[in-house]
């Protein structure tokens, strides 16, 4: 069995042998199981799949203030 380097992690996308700085840290406030370049490659694919521009839904059959402003 192999043992990993003291003081390095691996990441769990990559499966590169990183230290701890290379990560950034997760919701919980630990150290987090991506390295940076990983999670940033990750967000950039999915900022690019979403739509430019998202409507709200209208409150309560109210208009929104867009509606407002085309009339």
């Amino acid at each position: 069995m192999a043992t990993k380097p003291k003081g390095r992690q691996r990441c769990g996308r990559c499966h590169k042998d990183l230290t701890p700085g290379a990560f950034s840290p997760s919701r919980r406030g630990k150290v987090g199981k991506w390295c940076r370049e990983c999670f940033r490659a990750y967000r950039k694919a999915k900022k690019g799949a979403k739509p430019a521009v998202r409507k709200a839904a209208p409150r309560n059959g109210k208009k929104s203030p867009q509606a407002y402003a085309a009339s």
